[in-house]
């Protein structure tokens, strides 16, 4: 056993973490801002959905959808390839057939498609003018 070694199972003073309780599918999407203004006059035109990609060991596919409230779809903004870290996706208010969405109530649904299993999150955004 040498100094610095807690036990003469580990034979090191690397540093070492494991990580088997974290939940895959978490992930904390921020949509900024909110509500957005897709009017034209540069500020505000686009939101952005932000979020981290933790516990993924190579790029992942990525995408965001736009539906209504009653859960039909509106627009798909991806799927783009990511690595692990951080990562945005921006949505300019507009439909799949390049129509400005009315304002109102819209829900967006993240979906990240990592290693063998999918993981998704929900949110509430506000388009107005």
């Amino acid at each position: 056993m040498r100094d610095g070694d807690a036990t003469q199972e580990v034979v090191t003073n690397a540093a070492l973490v494991v990580v088997d309780d974290i939940r895959r599918d978490a992930l904390a999407i921020r949509a900024a801002p909110n509500p957005f203004t897709p009017n034209g006059d540069g500020v505000n035109d686009a939101v952005e959905f932000s979020f981290d990609l933790f516990l993924v060991l190579d790029r992942v596919d990525v995408a965001v959808e736009i539906l209504d409230l009653s859960g039909r779809p509106l627009h798909h903004v991806g799927p783009v390839s990511r690595p692990a870290g951080q990562t945005a996706l921006r949505w300019n208010g507009r439909a799949r057939n390049g129509a400005l969405l009315p304002p109102g109530l819209y829900l967006y649904r993240l979906q990240v498609a990592a290693d063998q299993r999918a993981s998704q999150a929900l949110g509430v955004l506000s388009l107005v003018y």
